[in-house]
C-alpha cells in the first residue's frame, strides 16, 4: 500500500520515517526493499521533485511529510493517509486525509490522536 504519513514538525517527520524504515528493513516487494522517504521544508527543490517522482512511478512506497504535501502537488495514487496528530484545523484534516484515494479507488485515512502536555515552570 502506498502510504503518506503527515507529521506535525520536521523533527517528527524524520523520526517517524526512520522508525518506519527500521521496522521494514526485512520486507521486500518484487525483490526490492520497501522505500520510505521523508519530505519537509529544508530540502532542495530537486530533492523534493525526486521524491514526488518516486511516488508517482512506484519506486517509493511511502512518505512521511510535514504539511508541505497537503496541497497542490500531484503525488500519485496513494492508498492510505495517516495523520500523526491533529493538523490544527478541520480543513487541513480533510486535505491531508484526501491525499489518499484520489483515483476513485478504495482508500484509508487514520488520525492518530495524542495529547501534547505543556510543561510549566512552577
Amino acid at each position: 500500500m502506498k502510504t503518506i504519513v503527515f507529521a506535525r514538525s520536521r523533527i517528527r517527520t524524520e523520526l517517524i520515517a526512520q522508525y518506519i524504515r527500521d521496522s521494514l528493513k526485512s520486507f521486500y516487494t518484487d525483490d526490492h526493499g520497501i522505500r520510505v522517504e521523508s519530505y519537509r521544508g529544508g530540502y532542495l527543490p530537486n530533492e523534493r521533485r525526486a521524491i514526488e517522482k518516486g511516488l508517482r512511478d512506484g519506486s517509493i512506497q511511502g512518505v512521511v511529510s510535514t504539511q508541505r504535501l497537503e496541497l497542490g502537488i500531484d503525488i500519485g495514487g496513494l492508498d492510505a493517509s495517516v495523520l500523526a496528530g491533529f493538523p490544527g484545523s478541520i480543513a487541513s484534516s480533510w486535505q491531508q486525509a484526501g491525499r489518499a484515494g484520489r483515483r476513485a479507488t478504495v482508500s484509508l485515512s487514520i488520525l492518530v490522536a495524542f495529547r501534547v502536555s505543556h510543561r510549566t515552570n512552577s
